[in-house]
């Protein structure tokens, strides 16, 4: 063999290896270095700028301490890999976590977290598939918003999917007995005035 041929055989073999690798990008799941900018790592793949068949809808509007939230990815259209995360709108902090996950999904742990976000565990088309998630036990942030990054294949994905925006609910017992004690003072005080 020449050196043109070594040359040309190297290249070859360097061109097939990067497409084995591109072939092969991240089909278990997001990488936990990925969940600040929730961008996609794929080589060759760009954000796609069509309009998303995809939508992040959530069972509530409002979410209690240590609640239960349903989250869907909504579409027709079946998606490879996911990279869902509850987000404090203010600060734009991971919150919260994740259970009862489908076989093709698992949690990932963000930052100093645990299972607080959800990703892909295989490449199989996903779709109709619920998402839990457990609103934090305390210090739970006044607005909560969902936000995902859908990958339809690997070269074609959207970033930053929202859903509406979810506020933290007073707690309804406390504030129901709080209001029932005051009214019903009220009452009793505007009663004996009334009878002195």
């Amino acid at each position: 063999m020449n050196r043109m041929e070594v040359k040309s055989q190297t290249a070859l073999f360097l061109l097939l290896l990067c497409w084995v690798v591109a072939i092969l990008s991240y089909p278990t799941g997001a990488p936990v270095g990925q969940c600040v900018m929730m961008t996609p790592n794929h080589s060759n793949a760009t954000l796609s700028n069509m309009s998303s068949p995809y939508s992040v809808t959530v069972n509530a509007s409002t979410y209690v301490l240590g609640g239960i939230i349903k989250v869907y990815i909504n579409s027709s259209v079946p998606y490879r890999g996911i990279l869902l995360e509850a987000r404090d709108v203010n600060t734009s902090a991971i919150v919260g976590t994740w259970k009862d996950l489908s076989t093709n999904t698992k949690t990932l742990n963000c930052g100093l977290g645990t299972n607080n976000a959800v990703t892909h565990c295989n490449n199989t088309d996903k779709s109709g598939l619920v998402y839990t998630w457990v609103a934090p036990a305390k210090n739970g942030p006044n607005k909560v918003v969902f936000m995902a990054t859908v990958v339809k294949i690997r070269v074609e994905y959207w970033i930053e999917l929202k859903s509406s925006e979810l506020t933290l609910a007073t707690t309804g017992a406390a504030f129901g007995l709080k209001s029932s004690a005051f009214v019903t003072l009220s009452l009793l005080s505007l009663g004996l005035v009334h009878f002195l």
